[in-house]
């Protein structure tokens, strides 16, 4: 009885499933609570698929880098007396950072500038020489350290003696002068007594010869004339005869005589040779004064230039070295972060131009500069001014993506191992709240255009870039 009643139950169930009005009910159900909603959805999903967009962007390393950096350089060949540099040390602008040792170059300096103080003594000095040579006077008030004093001295002694030695060649000159002035006014005045005694002793033997008188002759002359006549008056006529060619003979050997000294005369005459008064000797004692004179003039304002030229080299050295000076004092030229340059980290001895850190400078905004490498199948998609976004490595301090603008693309290419590559640079907007450091890297995707979801699906279904 029990199992009749059960099948009769479920047999009113079954009948109820089967009405028309239990199956309008489900159906309506479904299509509200499913089908719909699906189709809705497939609706909404098509609209986003033909009009969202997505940007097209190529993706590189990049790295945030200082827009300038500050290069701290050995500036001097010296040690190092203190070094306060640190890494990642935050420095402000003129803040000493290095100092070197200028011991040497302090010695060089003194050695210098004392030599420059001689040399313009000695300048000094070989002016007032040049002027003293000048003006023919001794210009030197006290004795110089340089000898030109006593060159000058030895100038002036020289030049006396050549005054005295000229002098007493001009006297010597005019004593000759004068011993051949009076001898050869003797010989003449000899030589024309001599010819005038033998024309007179010529016509005593022509006024002896025709028996006649004699007047205008000399006293001496006429007595012994008139002694003669005397002697032929008391003779014979052949004794006058005897006697008168004995006289004319004694006139003969007189007139001999007297042509004999003539010749004489003149043969000292003409071996009387006058003295020598050129003065060359003289003028060249005074040409070789003008000569040293001009050499020393000269020799002393070559001395000048040599000496002005090394005064002028010292003052450059000098110049050096200052500069060194105040250079060995290293300080910092901006307010930044110190980074180190690790290859002479804690060395005193460094070459002169080594660079021992770079600061970087601390932003004044809110701007960074970026720098990467692009490919350069990739170089002609891009161009300036287009929109970047940078977005830091996990372990950087920020993970937030940050927007920014291409501002520089290389022109010229870099080729490494792995390829071809374009210097890009660029700045970065960066939020307040946005800590950063120079050197750190992310990824950088530039955009270079936007497609619907639509047509991105449809590339990659056709294998279409």
């Amino acid at each position: 009885m029990g199992y009749l009643r059960k099948d009769r139950e479920f047999m009113g169930h079954k009948d109820w499933l089967d009405h028309s009005s239990i199956y309008s009910q489900q159906h309506h159900t479904f299509y509200r609570w499913v089908l719909y909603p699906v189709i809705l959805f497939l609706c909404l999903t098509g609209l986003f698929l033909a009009f969202a967009k997505k940007e097209v962007v190529i993706r590189t390393p990049a790295q945030l880098i200082a827009p300038k950096t500050e290069v701290l350089q050995v500036p001097v060949e010296a040690k190092i007396k203190t070094n306060t540099l640190k890494e990642n040390q935050i420095v402000k602008k003129g803040e000493t950072l290095v100092t070197f040792d200028t011991t040497s170059l302090q010695n060089e300096k003194k050695r210098l500038e004392q030599e420059n103080t001689l040399i313009e003594q000695q300048k000094n000095a070989a002016q007032t020489f040049i002027n003293s040579l000048k003006n023919e006077q001794n210009l030197f008030e006290t004795e110089d350290s340089f000898g030109y004093s006593n060159q000058l001295k030895s100038f002036f002694a020289e030049k006396e003696a050549t005054i005295y030695n000229s002098k007493q060649i001009e006297e010597t000159i005019q004593k000759e002068q004068d011993i051949y002035n009076k001898s050869k006014e003797l010989l003449e005045k000899q030589l024309t007594t001599r010819q005038k005694e033998l024309q007179e002793w010529e016509q005593v033997r022509t006024a002896w010869i025709n028996e006649q008188n004699i007047q205008g002759f000399s006293p001496e002359i006429t007595s012994k004339y008139q002694l003669w006549q005397t002697q032929l008056s008391d003779v014979t006529e052949e004794q006058k005869k005897q006697t008168k060619s004995t006289i004319l003979a004694t006139i003969d050997e007189q007139i001999v005589q007297q042509k004999k000294e003539i010749e004489q005369l003149q043969a000292e005459q003409a071996k009387l040779v006058p003295p020598n008064t050129s003065k060359n000797e003289i003028n060249s004692q005074k040409e070789k004064e003008k000569q040293n004179k001009e050499l020393s003039l000269a020799t002393t304002k070559q001395k000048i230039t040599e000496l002005t030229d090394t005064q002028q080299k010292n003052e450059l050295a000098l110049k050096t070295i200052n500069e060194q000076i105040t250079q060995s004092t290293l300080k910092a030229p901006i307010t930044g972060t110190v980074h180190l340059n690790e290859t002479v980290k804690n060395q005193l001895e460094i070459p002169k131009g080594t660079t021992l850190a770079e600061i970087y400078p601390k932003p004044k905004n809110s701007f960074l500069t970026f720098t990467a490498l692009i490919p350069a199948n990739e170089s002609m998609r891009i161009k300036s001014g287009m929109t970047v976004h940078f977005k830091l490595d996990k372990k950087g301090v920020a993970t937030k993506i940050i927007d920014g603008t291409l501002n520089e693309i290389s022109e010229n290419s870099t080729t490494t191992e792995q390829g071809t590559f374009y210097t890009i640079k660029g700045l970065l907007n960066a939020p307040e709240d946005f800590t950063s450091r120079y050197g750190l890297t992310g990824e950088l995707s530039l955009v270079i255009g936007k497609k619907t979801y639509w047509q991105q699906l449809k590339d990659i279904l056709f294998n279409q870039e």
